[in-house]
């Protein structure tokens, strides 16, 4: 039986290389196994996982750009609401391939980085941001669960 062993990178992917050492050879069986020859599948998963209850803003990262910033986003499409709702002068740009790797969403906004967007973002990332009924624009909840 094949047993896949799992290396996690620096990246954010994990290759998994299946491993036969130890298995037991069958008389039977004329063919050896191929120990030195087996495949390497290598998959990236998701930077985010979604919870359908509610989720925070994991991590985000702001680099200065020519006459603006970009904001780089890693969590649940509401918190891209919310902080357009806040701030819209944001507008979301497509993400690379290699982006997708780290960051979920990343939106451009003209001029440095404002200390008020910043205290927004630190914010989303200790609340839960709710899915909204269709009549309500934002929903945020406080997780006093991990703070006595």
């Amino acid at each position: 039986m094949y047993r896949p062993v799992a290396a996690p990178r620096w990246d954010g992917s994990v290759s998994l290389a299946p491993s036969i050492r130890g298995r037991p050879h069958h008389r039977n069986c004329p063919i050896a196994p191929m120990e030195d020859h087996m495949p390497q599948t290598t998959f990236h998963l998701p930077p985010f996982s979604r919870d359908s209850r509610g989720n925070r803003l994991l991590r985000w990262q702001a680099m200065n750009e020519s006459g603006g910033h970009v904001l780089w986003l890693c969590g649940p499409s509401e918190v891209v609401d919310q902080l357009i709702g806040a701030v819209p002068e944001y507008t979301p740009l497509p993400l690379s391939a290699e982006a997708t790797r780290r960051w979920t969403h990343s939106l451009r906004a003209r001029g440095p980085l404002r200390s008020d967007v910043a205290s927004l973002l630190e914010l989303l990332t200790t609340v839960v941001s709710l899915p909204s009924p269709p009549n309500i624009d934002t929903a945020i909840a406080l997780d006093w669960y991990k703070v006595p």
